[in-house]
C-alpha cells in the first residue's frame, strides 16, 4: 500500500535507505560488543569502552534519524535481522580499532552509494539529509580512529596504552 504523503521518493531510494538503516544498526551492535569487551575485568580499558559506548549511541543515533526520516518519506521500515557478527573481537586494542575503522569506511561507502541513488533519482531532500546530518559525522568518525590507530602504534601496549586508555576517558 502505498503512503499517501509519498512525492519524489523513489522506491529505489526507499530500499537503500532501508539497507542502510541495518548496515547503521549492525554497525551499532558490533560496537556495543566492543564497549563491553573494553569494560571486561580481565581486559579493564574504560576509555575504549566509554568511546565505544559513545560510537554505538551515534550509530543507533543515524539509524533512527534515517528511520523517521523514511517516515518523513512516505516509506515503509524494514528491519532485518541482526547477521551473527563477522567482526571478530581481538583481545589488544589495536586491531580492534583498525577493524572498527575498516568497518566504518565501508559504511560510509555504503552511505555515499545511497547518497548518490538519491541524487540520480533527482531527490534532492534525501541528498540534504544524508550531507547535514549524517555524513559529515561519519568522515569525522573515521578521522577519530585514524588517529586512535596512530597513537596507539606510538604508545605500544602495557603503560602506554593504560595512558592513552585514561586520555580516551
Amino acid at each position: 500500500m502505498s503512503s499517501i504523503i509519498r512525492q519524489n521518493f523513489h522506491e529505489d531510494c526507499e530500499a537503500a535507505l532501508n539497507n542502510h538503516i541495518n548496515l547503521q544498526l549492525h554497525i551499532s551492535y558490533v560496537f556495543t560488543n566492543l564497549n563491553h569487551h573494553f569494560a571486561r575485568d580481565d581486559v579493564a580499558l574504560p576509555g575504549f569502552s566509554k568511546y565505544f559506548e559513545k560510537a554505538s549511541t551515534v550509530a543507533n543515533d543515524h539509524a533512527e534519524t534515517l528511520m523517521k526520516y523514511q517516515n518523513k518519506r512516505g516509506g515503509r521500515l524494514e528491519l532485518q535481522n541482526i547477521s551473527a557478527q563477522i567482526f571478530k573481537v581481538q583481545n589488544d586494542a589495536l586491531p580492534n580499532v583498525v577493524n572498527a575503522l575498516d568497518m566504518q569506511k565501508k559504511v560510509n561507502k555504503h552511505l555515499l552509494e545511497v547518497r548518490q541513488k538519491a541524487s540520480d533519482k533527482g531527490d534532492s531532500h534525501m541528498c540534504h539529509i544524508i550531507d547535514d546530518h549524517i555524513l559529515v559525522k561519519h568522515v569525522d568518525t573515521i578521522k577519530e580512529l585514524g588517529h586512535m590507530i596512530t597513537k596507539l602504534k606510538r604508545v605500544g601496549s602495557g603503560f602506554g596504552l593504560y595512558i592513552f586508555d585514561k586520555e580516551l576517558n
